[in-house]
């Protein structure tokens, strides 16, 4: 169950830290 929960957590931090990348500035390396 954790390993599952834990999945998803870092699935949707992901995706949230991706998102404010791109509306707060281009992509820059």
């Amino acid at each position: 169950m954790s390993g599952t929960f834990t999945q998803i957590y870092i699935q949707y931090v992901f995706a949230v830290k991706g998102r404010k990348n791109l509306l707060q500035k281009p992509w820059r390396d």
